[in-house]
């Protein structure tokens, strides 16, 4: 499960971009690139912002790292969160777990809410930073308390596994269950395997194919096999 969370830190970060800032009406040889351009140049904060995206959005992670870089030091949480992704997928910078973990940090105590939950992962496994239960179990509260759906899946990991905290499968389906509301696939699969078994809540094979249903559909492919 671990393993699944770490893979996910690798893939989300172009499309975590892609949700904050999309660019289908964009040129990047249009008036707005350069219009933003000369706003970043002149020290905007929110068009360092916004123009350090549209770069990552274009490939361009040199030039990305570089704006939001200068709007991380300005105080921005996104940029600061971005920043970390950066260090920790190794894009236009070397792979360093300690910097990802500093800025990932600095994010989650400006309240953005993904890199509270993504800095309590850190926590968790000791990425980067002491390994501490109690920071880990933190900053996923404070994730919980914006409804993150990857906060509700990881609080139903850590009942699942009992790292950093009691083992209960019947809270684990309940924070999966929640996960599930909103559509994560992972959940809807983990929920499906409890109901199939029987673990921690009653067992209930249409159940276990409905939720290994939806998470098919949602584009987990373990719970294909399972799904009819």
């Amino acid at each position: 499960m671990n393993k699944i969370i770490k893979e996910l830190f690798a893939n989300i970060f172009i499309a975590l971009l892609m949700m904050f800032f999309t660019m289908e009406n964009v040129s990047a040889n249009g008036n707005y690139y350069t219009t933003l351009e000369g706003k970043a140049k002149a020290g905007n904060l929110n068009a360092q912002l916004d123009f350090g995206k549209m770069q990552m959005n274009l490939g361009n992670y040199d030039s990305s790292y570089h704006w939001l870089m200068k709007a991380a030091e300005k105080g921005s949480p996104e940029a600061q969160y971005f920043i970390g992704m950066f260090y920790k997928s190794g894009r236009g910078v070397h792979m360093d777990m300690r910097k990802s973990a500093y800025w990932m940090e600095k994010a989650a105590r400006g309240g953005y809410t993904i890199a509270q939950n993504d800095i309590s992962a850190f926590y968790l496994d000791g990425e980067g930073v002491v390994q501490s239960c109690e920071k880990a179990n933190y900053w996923l509260s404070k994730s919980l308390e914006s409804h993150y759906v990857l906060a509700y899946l990881n609080k139903g990991n850590s009942y699942m596994t009992g790292k950093c905290s009691e083992k209960n499968t019947t809270k684990a389906a309940y924070w999966y269950d929640k996960a599930s509301e909103k559509s994560n696939s992972q959940a809807q699969y983990n929920l499906g395997m409890l109901y199939l078994l029987g673990d921690g809540v009653e067992k209930n094979e249409s159940k276990a194919r409905g939720y290994f249903y939806k998470s098919c559909k949602n584009g987990y492919a373990d719970s294909c096999q399972y799904a009819n």
